[in-house]
């Protein structure tokens, strides 16, 4: 009865695991929708298609949200583990030497993983 039991639980997490990796194939194939509507978003001049465009970024960002993803919360401190540098600029003063400048891409994390690092331009020290 033991053994049955175990091997249940083992089921239940391999299917669990399973659709969480599903998930996590989904939640990126999707991001690089959102990636384009939040451009696109900055370009728009017209409010009737901007309102439109944000309506569908909503939807999009609510669909990868009840798939189980988040957007990593940006503060203004560079951490590698969520953020990926891929440019520096100079510091305007030496206090914001390795802080966030920019950020170029939005991270998500999933079931507690980085599945995409925040892409952000950092300032560093005057050259």
């Amino acid at each position: 009865k033991a053994d049955m039991e175990r091997m249940k639980e083992r089921t239940k997490q391999v299917e669990m695991q399973k659709t969480d990796e599903i998930s996590t194939k989904a939640v990126l194939q999707i991001l690089p929708v959102i990636d384009n509507f939040e451009l696109a978003l900055g370009k728009v001049t017209d409010e009737a298609t901007a309102k439109g465009f944000k309506l569908i970024h909503t939807q999009l960002q609510k669909i990868i949200e009840d798939m189980g993803a988040k957007q990593i919360e940006n503060g203004t401190e560079f951490n590698p583990e969520f953020h990926e540098a891929i440019a520096t600029m100079p510091a305007p003063n030496k206090k914001q030497s390795g802080k966030i400048a920019h950020i170029a891409k939005n991270g998500y994390t999933m079931y507690g993983k980085v599945v995409r690092p925040a892409q952000v331009i950092v300032y560093g020290d005057d050259i």
